[in-house]
């Protein structure tokens, strides 16, 4: 199930990327060779940047892709591994739920306002926060999964339930 929603996801990120990136150079191609400033360019790459931002964080959290200092967890146990990171997990989940709650706020707050230039909701760039929150919650509570199951030969517990595993 996350795999269908990794691709959905991804090709998303990158119809964003794409759009920015279109709409940057075409505001400058605009504003400087043109000299007709197009006003939307920054509200559309704003936007775009924003909903990346939250959504390549779940894409990174599912690749594995974010920091992660070993050092001190790479010379535990397994079954130490495997109580760290169910541990981790759930401190990671209530940062991430307190943040899509904040997010929903923000995005209720701000939804009547409208952009200077398309006159789209200004709440829709906070409704980033919870979507890729709740996916974020979503892939915690898979990896977590993971992690309770029991321990098959040859595997260890602290792997389970990564991106390359499920």
């Amino acid at each position: 199930m996350l795999r269908a929603i990794d691709r959905i996801v991804e090709a998303a990120c990158a119809a964003i990327i794409l759009t920015i990136v279109l709409v940057v150079f075409g505001g400058f191609v605009f504003r400087y060779v043109l000299i007709k400033p197009l006003g939307w360019a920054e509200e559309v790459a704003r936007l775009g940047l924003v909903w990346v931002t939250f959504l390549g964080a779940y894409v990174a959290f599912r690749r594995g892709a974010h920091i992660d200092i070993d050092m001190v967890v790479s010379r535990l146990s397994a079954r130490a591994r495997q109580r760290l990171g169910l541990v981790t997990n759930l401190l990671m989940a209530l940062v991430i739920a307190v943040l899509v709650r904040e997010g929903i706020s923000y995005a209720k707050t701000f939804f009547d306002d409208p952009s200077p230039y398309l006159r789209f909701p200004i709440g829709l760039q906070y409704l980033a926060l919870p979507a890729g929150g709740v996916l974020w919650l979503l892939a915690l509570f898979v990896r977590s999964r993971g992690l309770l199951k029991p321990e098959k030969p040859g595997e260890q517990a602290a792997d389970a339930g990564r991106p390359d595993s499920e």
